[in-house]
């Protein structure tokens, strides 16, 4: 993440320049196959995807650099139900 005043404006004006004044930061989510899951968390971690995951969220600068990576963070079991 940008760490100072110079920094923040640069980054902002890298994104202005391909169309999204005022971001600094660009964000992805992604789940990663959780093999070494306990067994009694399947169900609890299990999504989408059909087997435990884990999440984590992707923060990138205009360049593509990795500003932050944040997780890991457990799956989520979402029922078909849930997403109507």
């Amino acid at each position: 993440m940008p760490r100072s005043v110079e920094e923040l404006k640069t980054t902002e004006s890298r994104f202005a320049r391909q169309g999204f004044p005022g971001a600094v930061s660009d964000l992805d989510g992604v789940q990663i196959p959780w093999n070494a899951c306990p067994a009694v968390y399947a169900a609890a971690n299990t999504g989408k995807e059909g087997y435990p995951t884990l999440g984590f969220l992707v923060f990138n600068g205009p360049n593509g650099e990795v500003q932050h990576i944040h997780g890991a963070e457990l799956g989520v079991h979402i029922a078909s139900s849930d997403v109507l």
